[in-house]
């Protein structure tokens, strides 16, 4: 009876160890398919990051050469600014110049006429002499 007993219960056993067996073998091959499902994603997610990493490397290149392009018109731009600003010095002692000079040539101006007019008087005073 005994006997009987342990070895029903011995069978009990094994029926559950058997159980947990192939409860464990499907767990095992679930956690491989997740695992190859996982391993698939990554390898996507890596491929993704490779093109982003190099489209960033692009675009610093570009930002780069953009800087550069920046920094040249940059100094265009002062060098050309520096010059008008040197022109229109230039312009303003001309104008300078040019109002002096027309004030003289004015005072000769006048002068001349004063001369003309003081010579023509002397003339018709001598002219009445005469």
């Amino acid at each position: 009876d005994i006997l009987n007993e342990e070895k029903v219960e011995l069978l009990s056993l094994k029926a559950k160890l058997s159980e947990y067996v192939q409860n464990l073998e499907k767990e095992k091959e679930n956690l491989a398919t997740a695992n190859c499902d996982w391993e698939k994603n990554l390898e996507v997610l890596n491929i993704k990051l490779e093109n982003r990493s190099k489209q960033l490397n692009a675009i610093n290149v570009e930002k780069k050469d953009l800087q550069n392009v920046n920094d040249k018109l940059l100094q265009q731009s002062n060098d050309e600014k520096y010059d008008l600003e040197n022109v229109i010095k230039e312009l303003e002692k001309v104008q300078e110049n040019m109002l002096k000079d027309k004030t003289r040539d004015v005072s000769f101006e006048r002068e001349l006429f004063e001369k003309l007019q003081n010579a023509d008087r002397e003339n018709k005073e001598k002219i009445k002499i005469l």
